[in-house]
């Protein structure tokens, strides 16, 4: 992946050199990747890459319909809880399905460069602006995963069997 920071191409004679760096590489690379550079890659490692390339364009072009599933089963809740007893297996269903939409269909959007990057203040901030406020990212993102692994230990303790309220108790004893 190569990214340019267009705030800094300001004139056309920016852009047109590194257009030309990015053709040299480019070249490079493709010929590398051909077989008629040193770099040469392997056989097998290109046969890898075509064949994780396939089966990620062949299962998100399959799971793009599973949006239709995801859209029957929120229609399901709304008409049950109309007009029905309305139906509890709902919001789980949905919430799995949105799950595996997002997670089976993730590789294929990135492939077909269908992500959305948005970047409002980052770009512009000082590389000492940049480094606080990745590390109190980090910090948050670190925070965040232990109490996802707190409660990951809970519910496996609470499902083999302990109820009490101490999940880590219950593996060390």
């Amino acid at each position: 992946m190569i990214e340019v920071r267009n705030n800094e191409l300001v004139t056309a004679q920016q852009e047109l050199q590194w257009g030309a760096r990015l053709a040299r590489i480019l070249e490079a690379a493709h010929a590398s990747l051909a077989g008629g550079g040193r770099g040469k890659m392997p056989k097998a490692a290109l046969a890898y890459i075509r064949w994780v390339d396939g089966f990620n364009q062949g299962l998100g072009k399959l799971v793009m319909y599973g949006l239709f599933i995801l859209m029957a089963i929120l229609l399901w809740s709304s008409i049950s809880k109309t007009f029905f007893q309305p139906s509890l297996w709902t919001l789980e269903a949905a919430q799995f399905a949105m799950v595996a939409y997002y997670i089976l269909g993730g590789p294929y959007a990135m492939q077909a460069g269908g992500s959305v990057r948005m970047d409002l203040f980052y770009a512009e901030w000082s590389l000492k602006k940049k480094a606080w406020f990745d590390a109190f990212t980090v910090f948050l993102l670190i925070f965040y995963l232990g109490v996802l692994l707190y409660g990951a230990v809970g519910s496996a303790a609470y499902s083999l069997g302990y109820f009490g309220d101490q999940p880590f108790h219950f593996l060390v004893s």
